[in-house]
């Protein structure tokens, strides 16, 4: 993956858009003598900060980029990725993580409703012998049957060791956790 200049510029724009938000919700906090909400947020961004190094440091830098310069836009979600564990080698699976990424967010972007509080979370677990991804998505959705045909085809690029989907009583109301060997 190679930027141009042009490119390069409008992503260190959106980065540093992005720092800038967060130190301006500080110091709004600190001016109203918040000073537990300052310490939270900093606390949230320091953990952004090292989770974003944690992924560069697991040898699949196209999903890295996706993952962290996907949390720069606005969507229909709230959206987190995490790493347990310590460095390690994934990069035969780069490309392949990027593509389940990629289809996976994009289910969720058409069928995620605007109107519930949705969540979805990315977690690498490293700290056991066989490497895995969990996804998971706790939210309502627009048409919950047709994001989950969608969603059957997705985890089947990637060895999907475990698969969760549970329904609320309320309608498209789901919570999916897939957890994929890597």
């Amino acid at each position: 993956m190679s930027f141009n200049e042009a490119d390069g510029l409008k992503l260190i724009s959106s980065a540093r858009h992005a720092l800038l938000n967060d130190l301006q919700l500080i110091k709004g906090y600190l001016f109203l003598k918040r000073t537990e909400k300052a310490n939270e947020l900093m606390d949230q961004l320091t953990d952004r900060l090292r989770v974003q190094a944690q992924l560069s440091h697991l040898q699949i830098p196209e999903c890295a980029f996706y993952l962290i310069t996907y949390s720069w836009a606005a969507h229909p979600f709230r959206f987190s990725v995490g790493v347990d564990g310590g460095e390690t080698d994934l990069s035969a699976r780069d490309h392949q993580l990027v593509r389940f990424f990629e289809h996976f967010f994009d289910i969720l972007e058409k069928f995620a409703s605007d109107t519930g509080t949705n969540r979805a979370m990315v977690t690498f677990h490293l700290n056991t012998p066989a490497f895995s991804v969990t996804e998971r998505f706790e939210g309502t959705l627009t048409d919950a049957k047709q994001a989950r045909e969608r969603m059957a085809a997705s985890y089947r690029t990637l060895p999907c060791v475990e698969h969760y989907e549970a329904d609320d009583s309320v309608p498209n109301k789901v919570r999916w956790q897939y957890c994929l060997s890597i």
